[in-house]
């Protein structure tokens, strides 16, 4: 697991190694929108799941995203939302 507060990071830590999936923030800590990390990701084949208080569903799906959460949420949903994350993609662990 590797984590990325920014665009730029996120970019840059997708382009050492394709993640296997992504949680995404909708807003990322530099300002920028975490839909265009998404939709960045999702164009190498990497499925994202969007966490956000602010943005639509229909925007994190839009973009690319193949799930998304609204905050506040429990850690159960979490856990569910990443499993059919990786159930989707065909990953068991």
């Amino acid at each position: 697991m590797r984590t990325a507060r920014t665009l730029a990071e996120g970019l840059a830590e997708a382009e050492r190694r394709t993640p296997d999936g992504a949680i995404i923030d909708g807003n990322l800590a530099d300002g920028s929108s975490g839909l265009d990390l998404v939709a960045w990701l999702s164009a190498l084949g990497a499925p994202c799941l969007v966490i956000s208080g602010h943005l639509m569903r229909e925007d994190a799906l839009s973009a690319g995203a193949r799930g998304f959460l609204p905050k506040p949420f429990t850690e159960a949903q979490l856990l569910r939302h990443v499993t059919r994350l990786f159930q989707a993609r065909g990953v068991t662990g």
